[in-house]
């Protein structure tokens, strides 16, 4: 799937989408700064793989790592990553047209998912839940360094109707 051989490439993520399946990994080094992430597909229809791999982070100093891929059907899919220097370690996210043939194209601006920024926010897991409305549900669930005793905690934020990021709330679950 991977095109680029130096350094590592690891942690893939693999979601089915528009007849294919969307593949995401990280990539050490490619993006000129730590690791970057990167997506391909594959086409059931022609049993096509790869093409050239695009990058999705758009921001690349320092790691941005440990995708996760959520699949939306004809609509395209969202990946979501860590990102360990914006706001001092984010959970970031980047959605993606649909096409007849996987997870090939870019589209859409990255995006910060996390609205608490206290403590590092990483490791995100992700999943869609459909559409409501006009608009898509959608449930990120990471790992953040700010529980009250200091310790990691599981947090999560759901997608409202009309999806925008900037109106997701934070819950803990544990």
């Amino acid at each position: 799937m991977n095109t680029f051989t130096t350094g590592n490439q690891s942690y893939p993520a693999v979601a089915s989408a528009n007849g294919g399946f969307c593949v995401a990994w990280q990539s050490d080094g490619e993006d000129g700064s730590g690791y970057g992430v990167y997506r391909t597909g594959c086409s059931l229809s022609t049993g096509q793989c790869g093409g050239s791999p695009l990058r999705v982070n758009t921001f690349t100093t320092g790691s941005q790592a440990h995708p996760t891929v959520a699949a939306m059907g004809f609509s395209g899919d969202v990946i979501a990553w860590d990102d360990d220097t914006q706001e001092q370690g984010g959970v970031y996210g980047r959605l993606h047209a649909g096409s007849p043939t996987g997870c090939f194209g870019q589209s859409g601006t990255e995006f910060r998912l996390n609205t608490t920024t206290a403590g590092l926010q990483s490791d995100p897991a992700m999943a869609y839940g459909g559409w409501i409305g006009n608009g898509f549900a959608l449930m990120v669930a990471w790992t953040g360094d700010q529980d009250p005793d200091g310790s990691s905690g599981i947090y999560a934020e759901i997608s409202p109707e009309n999806w925008l990021p900037v109106e997701l709330q934070d819950f803990t679950v544990e």
